[in-house]
């Protein structure tokens, strides 16, 4: 069905009616800076009004939580705090990191407008030698191997592991502690043994890793706030 384009408190939003759907659900778009409403079709129009008058509070936190890329702005790699320094040019367009002085540097003629742009094809391009040292670990430690790693961003998943015994990374990763990326490199490899998340499974990723529950729960926790990202 199609979807319906409005504003609400000079947000703008998307209304996507869904046939299946049984309740009013409401999500941010970071990248979009748009308002995303999943409604059931057929409900009348009064019912989302007073859906959005309820919960006002509620969503304009929602809206204000997702980051919003300026000069001087405040983000996390690898689990550290950097400042973000947006430079416009039209040269050597990109996105560097400089550890001596904390900042994350943007080059852009189009300044904040492609920073979701750059900074997940910064990402991409940092994944394979970032993730090398910890796959090699966690195949040592587990005696495990995944025949092909994928680095890529994903929407909603930290990683999956394939029947074809290929094992998928979001590269969003990279901006979480390392202990993080580490838990989910070992939760996709023990797949390979273990393919449902059953009681074994978990004390098979124990067993590797005695702390992992406290890397799930950094994931449940402040994982939403990095898929913004995406």
């Amino acid at each position: 069905m199609r979807h319906i384009q409005r504003e609400w408190n000079r947000i703008p939003l998307k209304l996507v009616p869904q046939r299946k759907r049984r309740s009013v659900r409401v999500a941010w778009d970071n990248r979009a800076r748009t308002l995303i409403c999943y409604y059931p079709s057929g409900i009348p129009e009064k019912t989302l009004n007073d859906f959005f008058e309820a919960r006002e509070e509620k969503i304009l936190a929602l809206c204000r939580k997702g980051f919003s890329p300026a000069d001087n702005a405040s983000l996390i790699y690898q689990g550290e705090k950097y400042t973000l320094s947006i430079v416009d040019s039209q040269d050597n367009e990109g996105i560097t990191l400089d550890k001596t002085r904390g900042k994350i540097i943007m080059k852009s003629e189009d300044g904040a407008d492609s920073f979701f742009k750059l900074w997940n094809e910064f990402l991409k391009k940092e994944a394979p030698c970032y993730f090398e040292k910890l796959i090699k670990e966690a195949e040592s430690k587990t005696g495990l191997k995944a025949d092909r790693w994928r680095f890529r961003p994903m929407r909603s998943r930290w990683g999956s592991a394939s029947s074809e015994r290929a094992v998928t990374l979001n590269t969003l990763l990279l901006m979480a502690p390392e202990i993080v990326s580490a838990y989910v490199i070992l939760h996709e490899l023990t797949h390979f043994r273990i393919p449902d998340h059953s009681s074994a499974f978990w004390a098979a990723v124990g067993k590797e890793m005695a702390d992992y529950s406290l890397h799930r729960r950094w994931l449940r926790e402040k994982g939403r706030d990095l898929l913004s990202f995406y």
